[in-house]
Order: C-alpha cells, then structure tokens, then sequence
C-alpha cells in the first residue's frame, strides 16, 4: 500500500547553510561598504625616494694637523697656528653647497656658547653663520694653493656675537655694512688685543663669503607692487598681435634665474598663510580646471597671488640650490602635475624646500598664482601658468555631509531590515524542514502498520 499524491522534495540541510553563508556575505559586504570603506585614492606623498639624489666627493682633514690649534689659554688664542689654517684653506677651496652638506653642515648656524665652553669637539666641523660685515682685509699673500690670497675679516651675528674668518676667493660684491653669510671649518677660539678686540671668537676658514640678506618676517599680505615686478610679457610690449620675446628672456626665465624679491614675497606668504586657512575654506577655493581660468592668466586678467587648488597627479620633479634669500631657504623644487580635468595639461607648481614623491602621487596642492612661462617641447613651444606653494599636499576625501551621514543611516537601516529578513527566511525553512520530517516519519509509521494489517489477514 502506498500513499497517492504529488510529494515535493524537502529542502537539505546543506541547502539551508549555503543560503544563510550567501546571505551572510551579502550582509557583512553591505556593512563594509557602508560605515567602513573610505575611497582614497592617494598615494602618501613623501613615501618615494627624494626627486634627486647627488653623490659628492668630500675633502678629507688630517687630523694630526687640525690637533696644531691650540686654544686653552688666552697665550694660545693670541695665535693663529699657520700650518693648521693653511691645510684648512686648500682643503676648503673647492667646497661648493653641495660639498658643504656632505661634510655635515647643519641647518642652523653655528652654536658659539657651546663651541666656546667645549672648541676641540666643534673643531674641524663644518659650520656656518650669518651677520653683518664689520671688516675686510685686501688680502694677503701666504695661500698654500698658488694663485689665491688670503682674504681675513669678521662679521657680528644677530645675536650680538663676533666671528672672524679667512677666505681664498676674494669678495667682490660685498662691502662694509653688508649683511653676509660665511661657511668654513671651525679652526680654534682667538683673542686679540688690537682692532678688531676679541675674545675667545670663533674664526672659521672657508672657500668664500657670501653676500646674504637679513631675515624677514612672515609675510600676511600681499604687496602687488612687488609682484608686478615680474616679467612675464607674452609678447613684446604686452601686444598680443606683437612679435614673441626672445627665448632667454621675460617670459622664458625659469627657477633658477626667478629667484628675486617677488618669488621670495610670494613664498613667504604661502608658507604663512597656507595652513591659516581651513580645509573647509581650501575647499571653497576654486579649483585650477578649465580653459577659461588659462585664458584668463594667459592675457593677465588674474591676479598674482591668487589661491588655487590644483587637482592632479604627480609627473616629475627637480630640486636646486637656493641662491642667498632672505628666507632662509635652502633649495628650490620644482613639480610639475597633470590636471586631467584641463584636458591632461601639466602645469609647474615652485616649492621652497626638497620634494618627495612618487609618479602618479595623487595631489590637491593649496597654490598661488605666480607668473607666466614659456618652454621648449618636441612639439613647439608651450605656456603655462606658474603655481608657488609651501608643499605638496596629498588629496584628502572631504568629510562626510549631514546629507551622506543620513543615506548611511538609511542604508544601515535597510542593512538591518534585510538581516532581520534573511534570519526570518532562514527560521521558517528550519521549520519547514522540521515539519517535512516529521510528516515523512508519521507517512513512514502508517506504511509499517498497514503492513503489518495486511500480512495478519494473509
């Protein structure tokens, strides 16, 4: 005896466990996406390797001779050991700037209370100060390296403090009274009785003086005198319709030779004023995107100075030597980004420091407007507007809106609603499961007993 009917297949436990891992998945997916993933798309700026690298060789001091200086007792500091600055004076000839930060010269200028309580340990170093020019020698024959003089004099640093020197090129663009900087190997402390008095005065032997500026102060605002100092004309006479300036010249003048009081100006304010401003008024700024803001600097209808965002990604990079600034600056780089909204146009941005940096960094640079420039490519002549900024500045997703806070609400409601509807799927196969073996089981036990009934009428 059987039973008639349809019969449908009861739903398998493996099915049950692969329903609720999919539903979980699902789930943990919308969660994830919701409260926990943040779209970033930069890269950390500063994580590359600097954007150029020079290997220098260095002069080697001899020791034994630098151990001639003496400057223990007053006796001793009346006198300039000859053959220990003469070894400093051919060994400083040729240091250039770059030789001068491979010896270890440190950022700030030299520590004279430290050096004079404790000279042996500062002696040899190569050290640096700066100050105003108080005398200078017309040279003097005795140079170990032939051709060269002895060029002696000192200078009195913003802190009151006197420091003699010795040099082998002779100072032609500095006078008495001038604001200078001089780099050497500290030689010993030096006394003296006559003009120039001094006592326990570091002296310090160097290839050269340079001519400096006294520092400045941070610049908040603006002068657009100073800026339009710049020269950038297009076209001679500022006449569109007129012949181009000579390459060379005006608008052709890159970094190197653009290092003059407007970029200093500018520079100082950006370092300034940058941070000053919030992200949210950063963000308010307009970005640097479209052919009409071009046009604009093109025909010099935009202000220097004039905050930019630009939006891009990071191409390449050159760093140089500053020249003497008021600022303080040690080097000058250069980046140029690629602004994909402009049609993939690379722009220049000038920053008062070494830049590190990988291609393809993405940046939200906080710039202001400098000048125009002109510059060879394979294709002809290009222009392009020039940015300056404090740094490179990653880009940052802004915050999230009380409007996106909300749709994230809303999402994560709908993320527990659908939870909610998944265990309540999965709750009534579990008891439809439960229902089907028990109806089997109860099908199953009449199928015995009608069985048995029947092999007892036999």
């Amino acid at each position: 005896m059987t039973d008639s009917g349809t019969h449908s297949h009861p739903p398998t436990p493996q099915g049950e466990w692969w329903k609720l891992i999919a539903m979980g998945t699902v789930l943990a997916g919308l969660v994830f996406l919701t409260f926990f993933y943040e779209y970033d798309p930069a890269k950390p700026v500063g994580s590359g390797p600097p954007v150029e690298s020079v290997s220098v060789d260095t002069p080697e001091l001899d020791l034994a001779m630098l151990d001639l200086a003496h400057d223990d007792t007053r006796i001793e500091r009346l006198v300039i050991e000859p053959e220990p600055l003469a070894h400093l004076l051919a060994k400083s000839i040729n240091v250039v700037p770059s030789v001068a930060r491979a010896l270890g010269m440190p950022d700030e200028p030299m520590p004279i209370d430290e050096m004079r309580a404790n000279p042996s340990a500062f002696r040899g170093q190569y050290l640096w100060c700066k100050g105003k020019l108080r005398y200078l020698s017309h040279g003097k024959s005795g140079h170990p390296v032939e051709g060269y003089r002895i060029y002696s004099g000192w200078l009195t640093t913003d802190d009151g403090h006197d420091v003699l020197f010795r040099v082998s090129i002779e100072p032609r663009d500095v006078q008495i009274g001038d604001y200078v900087r001089m780099e050497g190997f500290f030689l010993k402390l030096h006394d003296s009785n006559s003009a120039p008095e001094a006592d326990r005065v570091p002296v310090l032997v160097g290839p050269e003086l340079y001519k400096s500026f006294p520092p400045w102060k941070g610049v908040t605002e603006l002068d657009q005198e100073i800026l339009g100092r710049v020269d950038d004309e297009l076209f001679v006479g500022g006449d569109p319709a007129g012949a181009p300036v000579e390459k060379g010249t005006g608008p052709w003048i890159e970094i190197e030779h653009s290092q003059y009081l407007p970029l200093w100006h500018l520079a100082s304010y950006a370092r300034e004023t940058t941070d000053r401003r919030s992200f949210d008024e950063w963000r308010r700024i307009r970005p640097f995107v479209s052919k009409q803001q071009l046009d604009d600097i093109r025909l010099g209808k935009t202000e220097r100075g004039t905050p930019f965002r630009i939006l891009g990604a990071f191409i390449q990079g050159r760093t140089w030597e500053a020249r003497p600034n008021p600022l303080g600056i040690e080097y000058w780089s250069e980046a140029w980004v690629q602004i994909q909204d402009l049609s993939g146009k690379i722009v220049p941005v000038w920053i008062p420091h070494k830049i590190r940096a990988q291609r393809n960094d993405s940046l939200e640079i906080k710039s202001f407007y400098f000048r125009r420039l002109m510059y060879d490519t394979r294709d002809g002549d290009r222009f392009t507007p020039v940015f300056v900024a404090d740094d490179l500045h990653a880009f940052e997703p802004p915050p999230p809106t009380a409007g996106i806070v909300a749709l994230k609400w809303s999402v994560f409601g709908g993320v527990v609603c659908l939870a909610g509807l998944f265990f309540w799927i999965a709750r009534r196969d579990r008891e439809r499961h439960r229902q089907h073996l028990t109806e089997m089981d109860a099908r199953r036990r009449r199928r015995r007993a009608a069985a048995r009934e029947a092999a007892m009428a036999e």
